[in-house]
């Protein structure tokens, strides 16, 4: 293996070899495609006599890496290299850990440690740091603004040498820039509806008809606007050409593919379509069909947003991206895999969103690559963008800013009655003496939240009524949340949520009863998704003695590697591991005793002696 990095990935590099070596450990934040892989392979080349653990989250993360080799390495994986699937390592015997340990990895890479779940890391990247203190980490993510893991968050916290945004890859020229960008909204019809009911949420006074007003000329705009079938084929104008569709997610793709499919049928009944049938693009038997298709009429790969579409597709003459949201986080991700899977040709992207805050994600990207690329000295900064919705995304950001002004009178005056009345539980008939509904406008909030009314909160919106002190559904959902808080409390202050049952926290609150109430809701499936993903992403753990266990055998693994046995000292203690798999925290005690001679040692039986107890 010989690598060649450009200069931004070659500064990462020596920054990163210098951490490795001073801090033990060091994180690269790079935007998707911009070749954070390739600055680890070159760590994996300038290291030849360690051994590296190269972790990956899921199998079509794993496949791609399995591609790059093809490009890198002839194929073939490096001698001193050992691929890990997260989710196959947590499933370890104990026989698999010890034989893992043994290896004594000398470097762990942490790939894309941004998309591990709280859980994922619990089962398999702690454990594995516990096993193996003295392997130094590199870590890989991507600063789209996504949720990280707290305890990679830890772990990190002060040794990222190398971040980059979008913008700026783009200025480099380390990521691709569209040679054209459009977005429009579609389907309208679902988003007219969410918008409306938005207006009838804000329980307007009688005669103000202003907001209804608004609504109405937004929508007429909406019809001005070309149709899909005249605007797409302007863009995307290859009519021979290869395109890749990239839909947020499998489950979009199941409700709005055959939508799309008639749509580009009725532009071009000549069209072929393919889906990529396997989780990487260099594996799959469809996209090397759709790659070799000569007939006439446009080729469209059909794809869902994910790791393996990461490979390059050269002679693509266009993307569409597919999105239900309208985060940036998605909205880059998507971007940048659909321009790395164009290869070294600059396409155009039509971006089609199903909401109206989404139309502004392309134009925040634009300012910011005109910025950065102004800054590197560039005479054409930006890249072309037309703007076929341009007249209602303005009509939209005018309705959003009388909206969110009339949503904040009303939250002022539940500011004002709760300061009046010391609470927000208000009969529904409650008005201020200007006459604003509060009591109604709290009621429809509540129905918003729990989905059982059309329309929308923003984070914001919510945040501030749930400082305001609303009970969202009932008095047991906000005793839930004033548990969760506890628990949040107890996280930062002691690193994990192993909560004695009869601890209460400084406010009185039994947090350690809380606990164990929602391990026995969750063990017998009654508690929900939502409140499972926010427990687990706080550290969660859904079986104590489980994990007790496994701390103590990994600790026991730990000292079998060191010393070739288990006859620990009775007051034999190790340093038990943080959050962050770095050693510190509380001593964990490793109780053992000396066996008599002649007895066969601790284990009592043949092997390692490290079984799960029955």
């Amino acid at each position: 293996m010989s690598m060649t990095l450009n200069p931004i990935n070659e500064s990462a590099f020596r920054k990163a070899a210098q951490a490795l070596v001073t801090q033990n450990r060091a994180a690269i934040f790079h935007p998707t495609g911009t070749g954070k892989s390739c600055i680890a392979w070159k760590v994996v080349e300038a290291r030849p006599q360690v051994t590296f653990f190269w972790l990956v989250a899921g199998a079509q993360r794993l496949a791609l890496r399995q591609a790059e080799l093809t490009r890198y390495n002839g194929g073939i994986l490096p001698g001193n290299v050992r691929f890990c699937d997260c989710e196959k390592l947590a499933a370890s015997t104990p026989e698999q850990w010890v034989r893992l340990g043994e290896q004594k990895p000398g470097c762990i890479v942490l790939d894309c440690y941004h998309e591990l779940s709280a859980v994922c890391w619990a089962q398999s990247v702690q454990k594995l740091l516990r096993i193996c203190p003295q392997a130094k980490v590199l870590g890989l993510g991507v600063p789209n603004g996504s949720p990280v893991c707290a305890a990679a968050q830890e772990l990190f916290a002060n040794c990222i040498v190398s971040t980059m945004t979008v913008a700026e890859a783009m200025a480099a020229g380390t990521m691709p820039v569209p040679s054209a960008y459009a977005a429009l909204l579609w389907p309208q019809e679902q988003e007219l509806n969410t918008l409306r009911a938005r207006i009838k949420n804000l329980c307007m006074p009688k005669g103000d008809t202003s907001l209804r007003a608004q609504y109405e000329e937004l929508s007429w705009s909406l019809r001005q606007v070309e149709n899909l079938t005249v605007l797409l084929p302007r863009l995307l104008s290859d009519t021979n050409g290869r395109y890749l569709v990239l839909f947020e997610s499998s489950e979009y793709q199941e409700k709005q593919g055959t939508e799309l499919e008639k749509l580009l049928r009725v532009m071009n009944p000549a069209v072929r379509f393919y889906a990529a049938d396997h989780a990487c693009f260099a594996d799959s038997a469809a996209v090397e069909t759709f790659l070799s298709d000569t007939a006439p009429g446009p080729k469209v790969l059909l794809c869902v947003n994910a790791p393996g579409v990461q490979q390059p597709l050269e002679g693509l003459a266009g993307v569409i991206l597919v999105r239900q949201s309208s985060l940036m986080s998605t909205f880059k991700q998507m971007l940048c895999r659909a321009l790395v899977a164009a290869g070294s040709r600059s396409v155009p992207v039509f971006d089609l969103v199903a909401q109206f805050e989404g139309l502004g994600n392309g134009r925040t990207l634009q300012r910011d690559c005109t910025e950065a690329m102004t800054k590197a000295g560039s005479t054409h900064p930006g890249f072309r963008q037309e703007r076929p919705m341009q007249q209602t995304y303005r009509l939209y950001g005018k309705l959003r800013r009388e909206m969110e002004a009339r949503w904040d009178v009303l939250y002022q005056a539940a500011a004002d009655a709760a300061a009046k009345e010391g609470t927000l539980e208000l009969p529904r008939s409650y008005t201020i003496h200007s006459g604003e509904p509060v009591g109604k406008w709290l009621e429809i909030q509540r129905q918003v939240q729990a989905g059982q009314r059309p329309g929308r909160l923003t984070a914001e919106q919510a945040a501030k009524l749930e400082k305001l002190g609303i009970r969202w559904n009932h008095r047991l959902e906000a005793a839930w949340e004033k548990g969760f808080a506890s628990a949040q409390k107890y996280r930062a202050d002691h690193g994990d949520l192993l909560v004695p049952v009869r601890y209460r926290d400084k406010n009185d609150f039994a947090l350690g009863e809380w606990i164990v109430y929602n391990r026995q809701r969750y063990l017998g499936g009654n508690l929900t998704q939502s409140r499972i993903e926010r427990l687990e992403a706080i550290g969660m753990v859904w079986s104590t003695s489980n994990d007790l266990w496994e701390q103590n055998y990994t600790a026991a693994t730990q000292y079998y590697l060191e010393h070739g046995d288990l006859e620990v000292p009775i007051k034999y203690e190790t340093l038990r591991l943080c959050a962050g798999g770095l050693a510190g925290g509380t001593a964990c005690r490793l109780q053992g005793r000396r066996a008599a001679p002649g007895s066969g040692g601790a284990s009592g039986r043949a092997g390692h002696g490290l079984d799960q107890p029955q």
